[in-house]
Order: structure tokens, then sequence, then C-alpha cells
């Protein structure tokens, strides 16, 4: 699994889905080490997305939603845990 933006690709575990309302948040780790500035790019706007290598294809789970949470988790390795919490992209 990656996630991905424009041309910058990060190996990632398999998501976790959950559902609050109106609120639908994903859970996963980053698996390579990332910097704090790469993160920030990433996350930046509303571009990022899933890719899964095994069907080849992008995932639609961030698909017309905005970012409104973000949680992150450093580890020692450099590593991440992250939280991300989208809602519908307003129109």
């Amino acid at each position: 699994m990656l996630i991905c933006k424009n041309y910058t690709a990060y190996k990632c575990s398999n998501i976790k889905t959950f559902s609050n309302g109106l609120v639908q948040g994903i859970k996963f780790k980053i698996l390579e080490p990332v910097t704090p500035i790469e993160i920030a790019k990433l996350f930046e706007g509303t571009t990022f997305y899933f890719f899964d290598e095994e069907t080849n294809n992008r995932m639609v789970e961030t698909n017309d939603k905005e970012l409104v949470g973000l949680n992150i988790t450093y580890n020692d390795d450099s590593t991440l845990d992250i939280t991300i919490k989208l809602t519908r992209r307003s129109d």
C-alpha cells in the first residue's frame, strides 16, 4: 500500500477505516523514514490518496473528502502512526 501525492509516494500499512457520523477516519502507518517537512507537504491541500499495489488501483477513501483532523505519532525508527479524519468536501 502507498500513500501518494503528485510524484511522491510512501510505503504504508493497510488502512483501517472508521466512521463517526459525518466524519470518516483512517488509521495507518508509514513504514519508511519520513521527515516532518515531507509529512507537511503530503497533507497540505486535499490531493493525497492511497494506492493499492496488489490490485494496482487508487483507493477511493480520500476522493471528494476534506481533511479535518490529523494525528501523527513519530516512532523511534522515524516511521509514523497516523490517524486522519475526513469529511465530505463542501461544494
